[in-house]
């Protein structure tokens, strides 16, 4: 059996509104990226602008080692 153009025109179509919503979510993605200066203020200085970006995970031991002190001196 022959397939008629109506079949064809709508295998056409549905080939063409796959192809075009494919494409509005392709344009229409946004990258979400982590900002480096996350925990430091949101204002960037000149002499911060080549300077590398230091995590702020050492002052959390500080203060284990301050509570750790002070238990100590007050025995």
């Amino acid at each position: 059996m022959a397939v008629t153009r109506l079949k064809r025109k709508t295998a056409k179509n549905k080939i063409t509104a796959k192809k075009r919503v494919s494409d509005l979510k392709r344009l229409q993605f946004t990258a979400n990226i982590k900002s480096p200066y996350k925990g430091i203020s949101g204002i960037i200085l000149e002499d911060q602008v080549n300077s590398p970006v230091v995590e702020e995970s050492t002052p959390v031991a500080k203060e284990v080692e301050v509570k750790e002190t002070a238990s100590q001196e007050e025995e």
